[in-house]
C-alpha cells in the first residue's frame, strides 16, 4: 500500500483538503509499524520473559524436535524475531508455554514504529510516493 493510500483510508477527505500535513502524519501514525531484523539470543529471552518462563520456554525450544535448528540459532544468539516464521513460531507457544501478553512481549522486540513525517505526507499528496 502507498502512502497516499494509507492517507486516504486513515484521514477523512475534509483533512485531506485541509492539507494540514502534521495533523494527517499524526494520525497515520497511529498503530503505524514495521518489523526491523532482530537477532535474540538466550539472555534476551530469560531477560524478557523472566527467568522461570524463559526457562521453560528455552526449555520446550531445547527438547522438541521441531525446534532442533532453532536450539541451535538461539544458542548463537542469531534467532530473527522479526520474521514471520520466528512470529508465527513463537505465537504457536500460546498458550501451552506463554501466555499471550509473553509472546507478544517477545514478539514486540522485531517490530519498532515507523512514523511518517508531514514532509512525506505533503509528497504524497503532490503524487511523489
Amino acid at each position: 500500500m502507498t502512502l497516499f493510500e494509507e492517507i486516504t483510508i486513515k484521514c477523512t477527505a475534509e483533512m485531506i483538503a485541509a492539507r494540514d500535513h502534521q495533523t494527517i502524519a499524526d494520525v497515520v501514525n497511529v498503530g503505524r509499524t514495521r518489523s526491523q531484523k532482530t537477532s535474540i539470543g538466550e539472555g534476551t529471552i530469560l531477560d524478557v520473559l523472566g527467568i522461570t518462563v524463559g526457562n521453560t520456554f528455552l526449555d520446550v525450544i531445547n527438547s522438541a524436535s521441531d525446534f532442533r535448528h532453532v536450539k541451535r540459532i538461539i544458542a548463537r544468539g542469531d534467532f530473527d524475531v522479526s520474521t514471520p516464521t520466528a512470529q508465527g513460531g513463537i505465537q504457536a507457544l500460546v498458550p501451552s508455554v506463554l501466555t499471550q501478553a509473553q509472546s507478544d512481549n517477545l514478539k514486540a522486540l522485531g517490530i519498532v514504529n515507523d512514523h511518517v513525517t508531514a514532509a512525506r505526507v505533503a509528497n504524497a499528496l503532490d503524487g511523489g510516493e
